[in-house]
């Protein structure tokens, strides 16, 4: 078993990567099954967009870079991933609907990956979520929109940064142990949201 203490030396030495074939198979399956569903969503609402060979090329595009940059930035730079991006141009070429059903299996792949910390997800969950809702197709509001987006992420980090803090309190208002406990493994497991 590797500590909390081992991991971070490891982490500090820059061994993080995944040689384990358990974790490469759990990887490769949610993978399979995020284009599996991407594909049948397409398939089944938007027939149009799966037969058309530049929808799928630039949908699959924003997916692999926004992937390239979450491997390469995730760890130092998180603020810099541009799932937030990819989700608003998305939702410019493809409306809302899509760009949710293509951006939430990206999160959870990013999730599973581990490639961001708890913290940063959440931040960039919100941003996510504000680059498809607050979009409007008026040119001059896109700006308005890429402020909502930045307040999103600032507003999903600091409500995770929160919930970090609140864990121990929440025993206290007649939560579950069992919850509790949940809750402290989550939070404990991330350096980020240590205080």
């Amino acid at each position: 078993l590797i500590t909390e203490a081992d991991a971070s030396f490891l982490q500090m030495l820059g061994v993080t990567t995944i040689n384990s074939t358990p974790v490469l198979i759990v990887l490769g399956c949610t993978l399979v099954a995020a284009l599996v569903s991407i594909g049948i969503f397409l398939l089944t609402y938007e027939p149009r967009l799966f037969f058309s060979t530049t929808s799928i090329a630039l949908m699959y595009t924003l997916g692999v870079i926004t992937c390239l940059a979450a491997s390469f930035l995730g760890k130092s730079y998180p603020a810099f991933v541009p799932i937030p991006a990819a989700a608003l141009i998305l939702t410019i070429f493809f409306r809302r609907r899509v760009a949710l059903v293509l951006v939430l299996p990206l999160i959870l792949l990013l999730m599973v990956m581990r490639t961001l910390t708890v913290a940063n997800l959440i931040a960039l969950t919100f941003a996510t979520l504000a680059g498809v809702f607050a979009y409007s197709k008026k040119r001059n509001n896109l700006v308005y929109t890429g402020v909502i987006i930045a307040l999103a992420q600032t507003g999903g980090f600091l409500i995770a940064y929160s919930l970090s803090n609140l864990v121990p309190q929440l025993q206290e208002f007649g939560l579950s142990p069992q919850m509790v406990g949940l809750l402290e493994s989550i939070f404990a497991t991330e350096p980020s949201l240590q205080v």
